[in-house]
């Protein structure tokens, strides 16, 4: 939903992307899938509590860790046996354990975050118009001998075709067979030409 604001607000594509692609990498870095929370720096955690990401992340590992499968796990390392439990599971990464409840907590704050930024691009939708660059064209007006150059304004942005093994068929208009008009035709049209 984020990124949908970002497109609907932002003017050019080079922007978005720009910009886009900054937040996604701060958002990662600080969900705790690359950087576990317990390693994001105290300057960069209130990062971690706003990002949509992190709290994704912690109602997973809740989902995971905290499930019946995991609760009495046991594992054995050099003969010796281990029991993990929530708190070595997901304490020694900065993980809250708290409980099955996280997962409730995720999603009460994703809910409202997509509610939020999805009234934020349908407000943008109804009201940043952003308009496209418009293409002049140079044209040479004649009347009678009195020759001028004028400008005018063409109201789409210029765009490169091209086709390939385009085929074009019609009825003909006196008996019911095909004519073919086009024969697998391939072709590029260039901007202004």
């Amino acid at each position: 939903m984020l990124f949908g604001v970002l497109a609907q607000t932002l003017p050019k594509k080079a922007n978005v992307q720009g910009v886009g692609t900054f937040l996604y990498l701060l958002l990662t870095l600080t969900s705790g899938f690359i950087v576990w929370p317990i390693a994001i720096p105290s300057y960069w955690k209130w990062l971690f509590y706003v990002n949509p990401m992190a709290w994704s992340m912690q109602g997973m590992a809740s989902n995971q860790f905290l499930s019946t499968k995991f609760l009495a796990y046991e594992c054995e390392i050099d003969g010796l046996v281990f029991t993990l439990s929530e708190s070595a599971l997901m304490s020694p990464r900065g993980w809250a354990s708290g409980g099955r409840v996280w997962i409730g907590y995720s999603f009460a704050f994703l809910l409202p975050y997509t509610l939020l930024f999805g009234i934020i691009t349908w407000l943008a939708l109804k009201y940043v118009r952003i308009e496209p660059d418009r293409q002049h064209v140079k044209k040479d007006v004649s009347i009678g001998k009195d020759k001028k150059t004028e400008e005018i304004t063409v109201p789409f942005i210029p765009v490169d075709l091209s086709f390939e093994n385009l085929v074009y068929e019609v009825t003909a208009s006196t008996s019911k067979d095909k004519l073919r008009l086009l024969n697998e035709v391939s072709g590029v049209f260039k901007a202004g030409r």
